[in-house]
Order: C-alpha cells, then structure tokens, then sequence
C-alpha cells in the first residue's frame, strides 16, 4: 500500500511558522482604560450578545488565507505590500485624514501593526494625522521583501506578524482594502496613545480641555447619517427602537447625553433636513426613556470631524447607533472611557459594506454589542431614494412608535 503524503509541517512552510507562532506566544487580551473598575469593564447589557476574541476570528481568516495558496515563508511576508494601496493611492492622506477618518485610521493601522509586528521597512513614513516627507499617499509603502536573514529587521515568525499579514477578509469588496484587515488587536494600546498624544495638535486651543464643550462624565450617542442616506451607498439605518431596550442602564451614573451626528457634512446637501427631523426625534425619545431622574439629552452642533472625535473618543460612555461605520468602529476602539456599545445586526447576511462589523470581536474590554432584530433596521436601497429625502417617511420607518 503506498504511503499517504502529508503536508509539510516544517520551519520554512506557512503552516510550520503558524505552528511554531501559536506553541511560542502569549495570546492578546482585550484591552482597557486603566480607571475602569472591574464592575464597569464586565457589567452586561440587556440584549447583549456574546462576544468572540481576536484570536478566534483571526484563526478563520489565516486558515482561509493559507488554504489559498501561501506556502512558504516568502509568500507570507511578501503578500503585505499588494493591501495597502490599492484603496488608498488615489487619495492625499492630509485630507483623508480630516474627510475620511474612519478609513485613513484603518490604513494607518494596518502600515503600523505591518511595521511593528512584522519589522516590515516603509519607503517613506507615513504618520497619523498626514504623510511625512512630502508623501502624498501610500504608494510603495512596503518592500518586497525576499526571506529573512539574520541582519534583517524581519519577524515573520511571530503570532502578531502573522495576524497582521492575514487577518484579513478573504473575500468581497473588502478584500485586499484596510478596513478588511483585523490583524491590528496587538498593537490597539500604542494606535490609541498615538491617537491622543497628536490630536490635541490638530485642534483649535480652546476645545483641548473640554473635549464636548462642558464638565466630563458625558455620555455621547453617535449616528452616522448624511451619506447614509443615499441608495447607491447601499448602507443600513438603524431603527430608534433599538436604543430602548439598552439605553437606560448603559447610561446610568453619566450626568449629561450629547447626541452627535453629520447632519451637515460628508453628505448630500437634502440630507440635512432629513438627518435633523430624525436626531430631533431621537433626543425626545432617548429624553422619554431616561425620565424622570435621568441624564439630560441634547443635540450637539456639527464640529470638524477631529473635534467630534475629540468629544466621542473622551466620553465616559459611548453608543455607537450605526452600522458599517469605519469612523464610528475607530471610535469604539479610540475612547477612552468604559462603556462603549455597537450594534450586531442579526440577520444581515454577508452585506459588504458593513463587513468589518459582521462579526462581535472582542477588541477591549468594555465594549457591549447589543442585538438589534431584523425589524430594528433598514436597508436603505430597499426603499426609493425620493422616500429617503421625506423626513416625514423618514421618521415612518425609522421611529416606530415607544411602547
């Protein structure tokens, strides 16, 4: 009987670095702000739904990506360069960073997490908040590398770098971008004290103390509107009933709610209209709920998109009300307080556009996904775009009435 050939398991095949990563490293754990108490980090919400880890879902993905072929050692380390620019090349980082937040912040994070766990070398740095020495995207940021040897800077073999080269979806519109990777978890502690040693840099003097604008302990509810609106986006809204069965107990002990929303920006000039009826709906509702010993609710005024994070990112507690949002994702993972919540969509199926959110990764500690049911949300190309420039259909389909 001939011998049944195996794979090879050995030091210089993908699986054998895999192998040898998992048997070697310590696994990463959710992280969170030093002040929290450990009542805050694992309270659980009503609805909430349980969580998986890093670890799990970026098993699946490197599985997937090495079933597709990467073999060697070579293959591993040399797929980095081709899944930074395809997405971002056209565009200036400086302006991406204060019209594309979300989406710049991904890609920065996925350079980062590349250079750090990897030792993979940039041809010119690219920085948070702009590109340095004149870049003006990030063409090329990576070398080819070919395979290591011991006066490189490389690190193929370590759980991170791997994390980092194929932690990433597979498959769809997000294949190859860098809000299809995952592979950041390792480095979220250094991104986020990156985040918030440079920011105050780029804001006006008078709002770095008072991040919202008045004392801390705010609670800030966070809905993506504008673009959202529109048909071809092929976004989804989320219902106003959906706060109802949470909102409550996630904002008990905060002294004041803001509700923050692009009303006026990243967006068509109709929306506006349409995107004040429905956060003017939401404050009257979330008011209501919070009654009578409750926080007050109120609507803040549209900042620049660095002074909105400002806010959201040092709110004590944070609801993010939307759904595929990369600057709503960004943050969650940037805030520095101790409840943060996002929505998990059941039923949604595999819509692309929400793909980074498709599964409830445990990313921090604090972080609470609350279901929301399939009636708890709407598909906006479902409808016709006329209905979405009605703020009274609008608010038809978007606040049933409180039960």
């Amino acid at each position: 009987m001939p011998a049944v050939s195996r794979p090879a398991h050995g030091p210089m095949t993908a699986l054998g670095n895999l192998l040898m990563a998992l048997r070697r490293e310590q696994v990463t754990q959710p992280d969170s702000p030093d002040h929290c108490s450990n009542v805050t980090r694992h309270r659980r919400l009503p609805n909430e739904v349980a969580q998986e880890t890093h670890r799990q879902h970026c098993t699946r993905l490197i599985g997937a990506r090495l079933l597709e072929g990467a073999t060697d050692l070579a293959d591993l380390v040399q797929g980095a360069d081709k899944y930074l620019h395809k997405w971002t090349e056209p565009l200036s980082m400086k302006k991406k960073w204060s019209r594309n937040f979300g989406n710049a912040m991904h890609c920065y994070a996925d350079y980062y997490s590349l250079r750090t766990l990897c030792g993979v070398e940039p041809i010119r740095r690219l920085t948070m908040f702009g590109a340095a020495d004149g870049d003006e995207g990030i063409r090329s940021l990576v070398r080819s590398p070919s395979l290591p040897s011991d006066d490189t800077p490389l690190r193929p073999f370590s759980r991170g770098c791997l994390s980092a080269l194929y932690c990433r979806r597979p498959h769809g519109t997000a294949k190859g971008a860098c809000w299809g990777a995952f592979g950041y978890a390792h480095v979220l502690p250094a991104l986020r004290s990156q985040f918030h040693n440079l920011l105050p840099a780029q804001l006006p003097m008078a709002g770095r103390s008072r991040p919202c604008g008045g004392p801390r302990g705010v609670g800030v509810v966070y809905m993506r509107c504008g673009d959202y609106l529109t048909v071809h986006q092929g976004h989804i809204m989320l219902r106003l009933d959906w706060l109802d069965g949470f909102a409550k107990a996630a904002l008990a002990g905060v002294g004041h709610v803001i509700i923050l929303s692009n009303q006026n920006s990243h967006g068509p000039t109709w929306a506006a209209p349409v995107c004040a009826a429905v956060i003017s709906r939401m404050r009257r509702r979330l008011q209501r709920l919070l009654a009578p010993n409750g926080p007050h609710v109120s609507v803040r005024a549209e900042q620049s998109i660095l002074q909105d994070l400002h806010c959201m990112t040092h709110a004590e507690v944070l609801i993010v009300a939307s759904w595929g949002s990369s600057f709503g994702h960004w943050v969650s993972l940037l805030n520095t307080g101790c409840t943060v919540v996002m929505p998990y969509l059941r039923g949604v199926g595999s819509r692309d556009v929400g793909g980074k959110h498709l599964a409830p990764i445990a990313w921090r500690d604090g972080l609470h996904y609350v279901a929301a049911r399939r009636e708890q949300w709407v598909h906006v190309p479902d409808h016709n775009q006329s209905i979405w420039k009605d703020p009274h259909a609008v608010l038809k389909l978007l606040s049933p009435p409180v039960t």
